[in-house]
């Protein structure tokens, strides 16, 4: 059946619009994502458009092989421009081999190196016939850009929780471990968090952080986890936790979907990406079913009552689980926003106290005060929650 699929796929790509072709040169080039950018790009930019024909995979798996028949007839050689390995490039000189097609194709196993990431400029050396080094480094500062949350994601409440709740309890921020897992989350290594101390591997946080209290570690341990991963394999370690009665506290970060790898949907959800009824398991009655004593469910959004809770669950023996609850900032903007942040300008007196505890991309500074870019808030309140001078305030869509 798999093989019947691929066929069917196979002769679906070849009629799809995501496949493009354009130039009318007789050296082609073939490229995929991000390198299709570069190669048209430059090309572009030096008029040399018309100087190549260049083809842009949007489906690589299976390759559209009449497509590329034809494209191969047409041209005299052929460069692969494409990321990492030599995927493409070694199908393609498959495929001219047994259409016995004399056609040179060169690429990654060639020209380019056969490790690292390709840059614009390591194309355009190419194209151009620059004698630059590939993959030297830049001539020019390049400012450092660590990925945030998007705005009004609701990890940033949870963290902001976490580092509240923390030093009520007692402990500087960094006294505590604070083991990550895989999800958006794993941004809070970031500034202004700084927190998890691991990200190794799908429902590893719950482990690890038990496997140090059971070596004897004698300070509290935090594992944080998103609700999908927990749904994934991290139930299992929580398990063991209580089966052991391990003195942890584990926060689950419940935003209701796979955010990082598209939205696909969780236990949680009673509709499947096709349609399909399913029945929506609540993490919190999985977790009483596990025998879970000491729970509770906080609106992430409520950065001080996930604090509170925080504080109160460092104090207790035994395993713990918060459920930090809040839909993914993309799923809300795209249900439809009801309000946003905007700033006072009166009573802006730019400390900057917003954007140092938020990190909120829609934050802006500027020369006399604090802006926010409405285009891109959500109206989560979070800055306005921490703003000393109360000037952030709420302004309903409706009424704008």
């Amino acid at each position: 059946e798999v093989l019947e699929t691929l066929a069917k796929v196979e002769e679906v790509s070849e009629n799809l619009e995501l496949n493009k072709i354009l130039g009318s040169g007789k050296i082609g080039i073939v490229c995929s994502g991000p390198s299709y950018l570069y190669v048209l790009e430059t090309l572009e930019k030096n008029n040399l458009l018309q100087d190549y024909k260049l083809l842009k995979l949007g489906l690589i798996h299976p390759l559209p092989k009449k497509l590329l028949r034809k494209f191969l007839e047409n041209v005299e050689k052929v460069i692969v421009v494409e990321e990492i390995d030599p995927y493409i490039e070694l199908k393609l000189k498959a495929l001219a081999h047994e259409l016995e097609l004399d056609v040179k194709i060169e690429g990654r196993e060639e020209i380019f190196p056969k490790a690292g990431e390709l840059t614009l400029d390591d194309v355009e050396s190419w194209i151009l016939g620059k004698k630059n080094i590939l993959n030297s480094e830049p001539t020019y500062p390049l400012p450092r850009r660590p990925p945030p949350f998007c705005p009004g994601c609701p990890h940033i409440g949870t963290y902001m929780g976490l580092r509240l709740g923390v030093s009520k309890a007692g402990y500087k921020w960094g006294e505590i471990p604070l083991m990550g897992d895989i999800g958006c989350y794993a941004l809070g290594l970031n500034p202004p968090f700084e927190s998890i101390w691991t990200e190794h591997s799908m429902g590893a946080s719950i482990s690890m952080a038990m496997g140090l209290k059971v070596a004897g570690y004698h300070k509290p341990v935090i594992a944080v986890i998103g609700d999908s991963t927990f749904f994934h394999s991290g139930i299992t370690s929580l398990i063991e936790a209580l089966h052991k009665n391990v003195d942890i506290l584990v926060v689950i970060m419940d935003n209701s979907t796979v955010a990082m790898t598209g939205h696909q949907t969780t236990p949680e959800n009673n509709l499947s990406q096709s349609g399909k009824i399913l029945k929506a398991l609540k993490i919190e009655s999985v977790l009483e079913g596990l025998g879970v004593e000491k729970l509770a469910i906080v609106n992430a959004y409520n950065y001080r009552e996930v604090a509170e809770k925080v504080r109160k669950f460092l104090r207790e023996p035994g395993v713990k689980v918060i459920v930090s609850r809040g839909l993914c900032a993309i799923l809300t903007r795209r249900k439809g926003l009801t309000q946003i942040c905007i700033v006072d300008k009166e009573k802006c007196t730019n400390c900057l106290a917003c954007i140092k505890l938020t990190g909120c991309p829609a934050l802006k500074p500027t020369e006399n005060r604090v802006e926010i870019i409405e285009d891109n808030c959500n109206g989560c309140t979070l800055c306005m929650q921490v703003c000393p001078y109360d000037a952030i305030i709420v302004e309903k869509i409706k009424e704008r």
